[in-house]
């Protein structure tokens, strides 16, 4: 693979993720929504956090920015390897890294995936493609792999071990939206088993491919194009069968991209210990940012590298369904004073389904009330955030807004 392709794919998904800030754009990156330019409605302010939009946070001019982000798109798909492409590259990053910043509670993992991938594909721009830049880059897509691997044999993934992650997963309607996602409900729990335990080893053979390429171990074509085939068939299958579409095609390119990118014919001149000393902070950054979600590290200072990789908005957290894929269906539901459902999360869109799996945690805090708080701003009522259950005996009353006309 040539640096542009990998330039034109990522125009390809930059695109594709703006396209889906573009409907809830206002709810979540406006001052008018859930995320004032302080922080929540009630204006508390997390530390640490920078986004282009907090500045910009009028309606009309997020519009305007997310409008420029296609230009660059465009620019980049077009210009891979002129400076305007380059700048396009860049200015991607930004915008990016930006949205992750301004509205962590909405985002998933393919998202700050993107967002690390425009990180490096802009240095590697910059400073060039030479083998010790290749190198650093596979550390880091070694580490999104070797993360949620750590994660499950650590950290409590006895569904991952025993199993029963991927019966669980088809069993949950909050993780059966692919189009196989049914069909893959009736099969054996023998099959299912063999599967998750596939996923285990994919992910494994990923990090040792990756690792061999690192150190220079001579690895052949045949092997070379069989855990490649593996990881792209693990990655098309999620999407089938969770339908995590987005997801799939950036960890794709991403896998790709470091186990085929081509040294560019010419580079910056650059000794070895720029990129080696960027790969050494990556592993640093990668487990330590990995520590905790950001929706539950917003708040918080955990440690330096989480702080600052929280604030440019590049936070790692890697790994679907890590440690173990939940185990009880439950959704969000927000009620007028009639009792009239207005949102149902199990029909919104992706970004406000994100949300609701935040809420669904605390019901009574801070992210449900800045969420009836901008609804109410809309149309003046009574509203209350329920978290419901197939059993219509375990409703659980959450935060109540009540703004008078």
């Amino acid at each position: 693979m040539k640096p542009s392709t990998l330039h034109r794919l990522l125009a390809v998904v930059t695109a594709w993720c703006i396209t889906t800030w573009w409907e809830d754009s206002r709810l979540l990156l406006s001052n008018d929504g859930l995320y004032a330019t302080a922080g929540f409605a009630d204006g508390v302010h997390y530390p640490g956090r920078w986004s282009l939009f907090d500045p910009l946070s009028d309606p009309g001019v997020v519009r305007l920015v997310l409008f420029l982000g296609f230009a660059f798109c465009a620019f980049l798909f077009a210009r891979p390897k002129k400076a305007i492409g380059i700048g396009s590259l860049v200015g991607l990053f930004v915008c990016v890294a930006s949205l992750n910043a301004r509205a962590p509670f909405a985002i998933s993992s393919a998202e700050m995936y993107l967002a690390v991938l425009l990180f490096w594909v802009a240095i590697g721009s910059i400073i060039g493609w030479s083998g010790h830049m290749l190198r650093a880059f596979r550390i880091q897509i070694a580490m999104v792999y070797l993360s949620p691997l750590l994660i499950r044999f650590f950290h409590g993934g006895k569904t991952w071990i025993n199993g029963s992650a991927l019966r669980l997963v088809v069993d949950n309607p909050d993780g059966r939206r692919g189009p196989f996602g049914s069909l893959a409900r009736h099969l054996p729990d023998g099959v299912l088993s063999l599967a998750t335990w596939g996923t285990l080893v994919a992910e494994a053979l990923a990090v040792m491919l990756l690792v061999a390429l690192v150190v220079k171990t001579r690895v052949s074509e045949s092997l070379r194009r069989r855990i490649t085939g593996l990881v792209v068939l693990l990655h098309v299958s999620i999407a089938l069968v969770c339908g995590l579409w987005f997801f799939s095609a950036v960890a794709m390119i991403g896998f790709v991209a470091a186990v085929r990118l081509q040294k560019a014919e010419k580079t910056t001149p650059c000794t070895g210990f720029v990129p080696w000393s960027i790969a050494a902070c990556v592993v640093t950054w990668t487990f330590l940012s990995v520590s905790g979600s950001p929706a539950a590290s917003a708040g918080a200072q955990r440690n330096i590298a989480a702080y600052a990789v929280r604030g440019a908005g590049i936070t790692q957290v890697w790994g679907v369904f890590s440690p173990n894929p939940p185990r009880v269906e439950r959704w969000i539901e927000i009620i007028d004073g009639a009792g009239n459902v207005l949102v149902d999360s199990r029909t919104e869109g992706e970004r406000v389904r994100k949300l609701a799996q935040n809420v669904r945690s605390q019901p009574d805090g801070l992210l449900a009330r800045a969420w009836l708080l901008a609804m109410c701003s809309d149309d003046p009522a009574s509203l209350r955030v329920t978290v419901r259950t197939p059993d219509a005996r375990r409703v659980e009353p959450a935060n109540q807004c009540v703004v008078n006309p």
